[in-house]
């Protein structure tokens, strides 16, 4: 007596799913953009071609997928990192010490090399990293930036924040320098905290 093979279940689908995410993320960090294919990313998550295409129909959108759940899970980690800290300045420097952090991991810099040694070629990439990257990262700051009552534009205030703690530290590192020490990274927070909320009593 034959039977049918139906759908497999919602959770077998679910877990193929992730663990392609998984495997592209990992790819895509290692190897870059254009040299993961489709193919590898099949073959590093044992799954099939079919079950890979019927979950992302293209490069680009497994791209923007594998993106939006890296950042997911770092968001996460520098909401969980300010909690209900209900003073400003506590708040954002535990923000902004998580927020370094992150942007200087491996992880991190890879992506950004990434984006810089690839965007020229693939223009679909920048759009990707705005939309899955840095919209959901200043959004959780001017979420923080909300809820503490902080005057002016929370967005704007959010893009500044996150730009002053990592994007000098984080060019540094694309480019070979040596990071800073924990300690200097500690100080250098402290510091920049002081000086954005300078400017937030300043403008408000």
């Amino acid at each position: 007596m034959s039977s049918r093979r139906g759908r497999p279940p919602k959770n077998e689908t679910i877990a193929a799913r992730e663990r392609l995410i998984v495997a592209a993320t990992e790819l895509f960090l290692a190897d870059g953009y254009a040299a993961t294919s489709m193919d590898a990313v099949a073959a590093a998550a044992g799954a099939s071609k079919r079950t890979l295409y019927q979950s992302f129909p293209s490069k680009h959108d497994l791209f923007h997928h594998a993106i939006r759940c890296f950042t997911q899970t770092r968001v996460r980690e520098v909401e969980l990192s300010v909690g209900d800290a209900g003073a400003l300045e506590p708040a954002l420097l535990a923000a902004g010490e998580t927020i370094l952090r992150l942007a200087l991991t491996p992880e991190v810099v890879s992506l950004h090399r990434l984006l810089m040694g690839e965007a020229r070629f693939f223009p679909e990439l920048p759009p990707i990293f705005e939309a899955a990257c840095w919209t959901p990262a200043t959004e959780m700051v001017a979420g923080i930036l909300r809820r503490l009552e902080v005057a002016g534009d929370p967005a704007f205030l959010a893009e500044q924040f996150i730009s002053m703690i990592s994007a000098e530290p984080l060019r540094r590192l694309c480019f070979g320098v040596s990071p800073d020490s924990e300690a200097e990274r500690v100080a250098g927070v402290a510091a920049t905290v002081t000086l954005f909320l300078g400017g937030c009593r300043a403008g408000g």
